[in-house]
């Protein structure tokens, strides 16, 4: 038996809030275990929902897998200052990043030129990171990722 891509692919992303607050785009066949899609504007973040898949395109709840995997909706942060921006090369020194959106999630990241390094919240408006130890004196980008793929668009 040969499964083949259906006609009419979605996802669906439905408010864990309100179930009836749902959003549908377009999805692509990639195998019978995986679909891509494409994740729509959400007006309210940090906000998770579950994510669906309908193969008739249509968003109800009888045309969908049942699926109840989550995906989190959330602002880009955004820095607008650091305290302790020099150190020393054998890195160490705790780095504040004051700024705005950050959430606490595990996967908070700083990243100082191409080096990455586990980031600690504080709060909405600030995280802390250890720099890392660079060969030589030298001036680096500071940016943040709250899921290690997005990046702040600011470097300090």
């Amino acid at each position: 038996l040969q499964f083949t891509s259906p006609k009419v692919l979605s996802c669906v992303f439905i408010s864990k809030r309100d179930s009836t607050d749902r959003a549908t785009v377009p999805a692509s066949f990639i195998s019978p275990e995986q679909v891509v899609c494409q994740t729509p504007h959400m007006a309210t973040s940090p906000q998770t929902v579950y994510v669906d898949v309908s193969i008739s395109g249509q968003p109800h709840s009888s045309q969908l897998t049942g699926s109840t995997q989550e995906y989190l909706f959330y602002q880009n942060p955004t820095i607008s200052a650091l305290v302790d921006s020099i150190g020393p090369v054998y890195g160490g020194d705790e780095v504040q990043i004051h700024g705005g959106f950050f959430i606490n999630l595990e996967t908070i990241t700083c990243r100082f030129g191409t080096v990455e390094v586990p980031g600690k919240f504080d709060s909405g408006q600030q995280v802390r990171c250890t720099a890392p130890a660079v060969s030589h004196p030298q001036r680096v980008a500071l940016e943040v990722s709250m899921n290690k793929e997005d990046w702040t668009a600011f470097n300090l």
